[in-house]
């Protein structure tokens, strides 16, 4: 029987009309990847293009390489690959995000070199490639659960040497580059302006945005760049400032992570355009949703306080409502989004963000969000992993 949560996701997409492009079909790559040229992942206006054509990325960020101990586990190959055919297949996803920890990438650690570490990443893009999903590699400096990290809140000279020693992908057309993971620099009396204003103009610590982008676009990298911008106010620094945060050159993509804490229970459309949806509808930039959740977690953990919406580690508010809203509202707007993440969380294996009812092995099922801290209002508890899987269909273009 068809969950009260998929009947109001069909009525919002049907409501908002049009066809966004998505699709899993593998075509023939290109050999070559140049700035601004036809091949491989492109802008026009507020439009991805992959090859030439419109493009929708629909898919998820995977975490495993974010933790150096479970991406060496034995189990490790196995589940990655397994979660890549369930988005490629089941999901009907195009795309997929690894977050590579860039002091493991550069140093090693864990009892491991740096170059065991390489091989393991790159032997899962390539089979992600091979899947023909578009894959998205993202600089993660998080520091947590005992990673080896510096903890880098902004770019520094290491996040440019990360990227030197991914230069291989510089030439792959079938990669897309995410920078700099989730910029964080929040000095004691500083507004949220001022700390856009360090992220965009760097300092004689941090490089800057357009700095950043600069020395990639130098370094040969002509790959599609997802750029993400710092705070959990999405973009509305940037839909408010556009004039002094705009960034410079060609194929960038503006990414933004969770959308605000305090907004309503039921999000209006108003608030979401405030905060990214103006982007595109009147400034004919692109927007990415690089890492969507709808998660819980109990106020105990990590000192998280509940907010009635918003995803920066607590539960949406009248889920039921206001996600189908949400990902129809993205439809109407052509906006993409990876969702984080598929499977159980490591760090807490009782609580499965996709995967509620305990499969674990082929990541195909829709459950997810079980109420065990009133998340979900709606009973059977099947939650965003159904409208996502939904979602998603709907916007896959293989026969």
């Amino acid at each position: 029987m068809r969950h009260a949560w998929t009947g109001a996701l069909l009525a919002a997409l049907a409501m908002a009309g049009g066809a966004v492009t998505g699709g899993n079909t593998a075509q023939a790559r290109g050999a070559g990847l140049t700035a601004g040229g036809s091949t491989g992942f492109t802008v026009r206006g507020h439009t991805l293009l992959r090859d030439g054509r419109p493009w929708t990325p629909y898919g998820f960020t995977l975490s495993e390489f974010q933790n150096g101990r479970q991406a060496f586990a034995k189990f490790e190959y196995a589940t990655v690959t397994a979660q890549l055919r369930a988005i490629r297949g089941a999901w009907h996803g195009n795309t997929v995000r690894f977050q590579v920890e860039q002091d493991e990438y550069l140093y090693g650690g864990d009892g491991h070199t740096a170059a065991d570490y390489r091989a393991r990443v790159a032997r899962v893009i390539a089979y992600a490639r091979n899947l023909g999903l578009a894959v998205v590699i993202n600089d993660q400096t998080e520091g947590q659960d005992g990673i080896r990290t510096l903890n880098e809140p902004l770019p520094t000279a290491a996040t440019l040497a990360f990227w030197r020693a991914l230069r291989p992908y510089r030439s792959d057309p079938d990669v897309i580059l995410d920078p700099f993971n989730e910029p964080r620099y929040y000095p004691q009396g500083k507004t949220l302006v001022q700390d856009w204003v360090t992220w965009y103009d760097g300092s004689a610590e941090f490089v800057s945005a357009n700095t950043l982008i600069r020395d990639l676009r130098a370094m040969g990298f002509g790959n599609q760049l997802w750029m993400e911008a710092p705070g959990n106010r999405a973009l509305a620094p940037l839909v408010a400032h556009l004039r002094e945060f705009r960034l410079t050159g060609t194929d960038v993509v503006y990414e933004y992570h969770h959308t605000t804490v305090d907004q309503d229970a039921v999000p209006s459309a108003a608030q979401w355009d405030a905060q990214f949806g103006n982007l595109v509808k009147r400034d004919d930039l692109p927007v990415v949703d690089g890492e969507w959740t709808n998660r819980s977690l109990p106020p105990t953990v990590k000192n998280i306080t509940y907010h009635p919406s918003g995803d920066a580690g607590e539960c949406w508010g009248n889920a039921p409502v206001s996600v189908p809203a949400y990902l129809a509202y993205l439809h109407r707007l052509g906006i993409g989004l990876t969702a984080w993440t598929l499977g159980p969380n490591p760090d807490l294996p009782s609580r499965s963000y996709l995967n509620a009812d305990g499969d674990h092995s082929t990541y195909t099922t829709a459950n997810s969000y079980a109420d065990w801290h009133g998340c979900i209002s709606a009973a059977p508890t099947a939650g965003a992993g159904a409208l996502l899987k939904r979602w998603f269909a709907a916007s896959d273009k293989t026969p």
